[in-house]
Parts: C-alpha cells; structure tokens; sequence
C-alpha cells in the first residue's frame, strides 16, 4: 500500500481536498472520521464497538486505536486490486498512539519475490496538512451542521475537537514533517 496522511482540524477542508485529490489522480479516499461515523451507526448488533464509538465521538475524544486500524485495514482491503492506487488516509493518525499503531501494524516488512526485495506493507508517502483558524473552522462547522446529520457537528463538541487536535495531532503533524 501506498499511503498519504491528510490531517487538519475539524472543517479544515480534508474531505473537499481528498475529494478534489480523487478527480485527478489514482487515489483513495478513506476518511477516519467516517468509518468511525459509519460503524457508530450500525446500532443492530453488528458491532461491537458502535457504542463506545459514537461516546468518543460526541465526547470529541479520539477512539481506540486498535478500533480506527482495524475499520482502516479492512476498508484498504476492500480496495485492493489496484497497484497503482495511493490511500488518502483523512483524519488518521490523529495522536501518537494512532501513530505508533499503524507504524506496529502497517508497516511490517514484507518480501516482494518480484524485485527480490523487501517492501513496506504500508508505505507512508506523504503528508497533507490543513492549517486553519478556529473561528474559521468554526463558521464551515456550523454551516455543515445544517446538513450533515453529525451528532459531532456543534459548537460545544467542535470546540473540544479543537483542543483534542491543538494538543494530540498538531505534536504529530510536526513529528512527521
């Protein structure tokens, strides 16, 4: 896998860019964020963490990392076929947990009998950071509120996502830079 990391605070244009990103190039978007959104919902049983989920995301607290790996590698899984693909990982790692996990995880040394050499399971390619003021991401949150169903999208919740990212994953931005 090929792997590029979009991260940026809550409404700092992630999902736009991505989206935009996927237009023009071989790429696939995968969205932290919704994979987490998605398995809260499933509210039948069929997950065993929809629960805890939807309480770290209405909290604005970061989910367990054993958790965002596990929606993340099967959703990778699911798009495989294509090797020129590169993942456009929105929203993950969000804290070093995050990042030591996917490093423990995804990164594992493989050997590709091909070139006779051993690769990365999970290369990290890159970084795209999203740098935008609160009182930015503040308006673009609250005109989304209006239509995204989001039970995190409100003043009270973007707020301490705020803070979740100023103090878990800008540390991480500038430790992958």
């Amino acid at each position: 896998y090929r792997v590029v990391f979009v991260l940026g605070g809550p409404g700092a244009g992630k999902g736009t860019q991505c989206e935009l990103l996927i237009q023009n190039y071989p790429c696939v978007h995968l969205s932290a964020g919704q994979l987490l959104r998605d398995e809260a919902q499933k509210k039948d049983g069929s997950s065993e963490h929809a629960a805890l989920i939807e309480e770290c995301l209405v909290a604005g607290k970061i989910v367990p990392v054993e958790i965002s790996l596990s929606l993340l590698q099967k959703a990778m899984r699911e798009a495989e076929g294509n090797d020129s693909l590169v993942f456009l990982i929105d929203g993950f790692p969000r804290n070093f947990d995050n990042l030591e996990g996917w490093t423990r995880c995804m990164t594992r040394t493989t050997y590709n009998e091909m070139n006779d050499a051993a690769t990365d399971a999970a290369a990290v390619w890159g970084v795209l950071s999203y740098d935008c003021p609160l009182s930015v991401l503040e308006k673009r949150v609250m005109e989304r509120s209006k239509d995204s169903g989001r039970s995190d999208d409100n003043l009270e919740s973007l707020r301490r996502r705020f803070k979740t990212f100023q103090d878990d994953t800008v540390p991480v931005i500038d430790t992958l830079k």
